[in-house]
C-alpha cells in the first residue's frame, strides 16, 4: 500500500549559538533513539567543513559531501 507524508515547516531566524546547540540537541536524541543517518544541509562548502570539525570535537561522526571532496574521501572519513 502507498503511504503519503505531508511534511510541514517553519522558518524562523536564531543566533549561531541557539543554532549549534539546538542541534546538538536533536543529534543526542537521535543517538539515543538510534535512529539511522542524519543529513544535514549548509550554505557553503567552508561551512560545512567548520560543522564537520565542530560535530567531530563534539563526539558525533562525521563527514562532509561537497564539490571539494571526492566520494572516495568523504567516505574514508
Amino acid at each position: 500500500s502507498e503511504h503519503s507524508v505531508i511534511l510541514s515547516f517553519s522558518y524562523t531566524r536564531v543566533s549561531h549559538f541557539l543554532l549549534m546547540f539546538l542541534l546538538l540537541l536533536f543529534l543526542i536524541y537521535v543517538d539515543l533513539k538510534q535512529l539511522p543517518l542524519t543529513l544535514v544541509f549548509v550554505e557553503t562548502k567552508r561551512g560545512a567543513d567548520a560543522l564537520e570539525d565542530w560535530l567531530c570535537r563534539m563526539g558525533f561522526p562525521a563527514t562532509t559531501i561537497h564539490g571539494d571532496r571526492t566520494q572516495h574521501d568523504a567516505v574514508v572519513d
